[in-house]
């Protein structure tokens, strides 16, 4: 299993509280909003989950979600903006430029704050390729 699946995995098993072994739209929108992005309305979350929701019976397998997520096209957009963000080509990218990212999509310093620390995995001040892989 890749590192990233595994981090979907644990996502999924966070999100599926009842551990019943599907997501309903109000697990998925706890889970966005907690681990990803707190500002994420309720029509964005309905328009993921029904993307996701393949089936169309409003629930979210673990099969459905990892689909998703490991799509080949989301992975390479995350990899490229990685490249393009990294000018200097160290694998890393510093505090400053993630926070200048963040608050450009109108985020206020304490969700950035904390976006920020959810990222960083190791606590080092920046953000190496695999913490940002690890948000596709």
């Amino acid at each position: 299993m890749a590192v990233s699946e595994e981090k979907f995995m644990e996502l999924y098993k966070k999100a599926d509280v009842k551990n019943n072994g599907f997501l309903t739209v109000v697990q998925l929108k706890d889970m966005i909003k907690k681990e990803l992005c707190n500002t994420i309305s309720d029509e964005d979350v309905t328009a993921i989950f029904c993307a996701i929701d393949k089936n169309g019976d409003n629930r979210i397998t673990w099969e459905e979600f990892k689909t998703e997520m490991c799509k080949k096209d989301r992975r390479t957009a995350f990899s490229e903006q990685f490249k393009a963000l990294d000018k200097e080509g160290c694998g890393k990218l510093p505090k400053g430029l993630i926070c200048q990212m963040l608050k450009e999509e109108n985020l206020d310093d304490d969700q950035i704050e904390a976006m920020f620390s959810r990222l960083d995995a190791n606590d080092d001040g920046v953000i190496s390729r695999e913490e940002f892989m690890g948000m596709v």
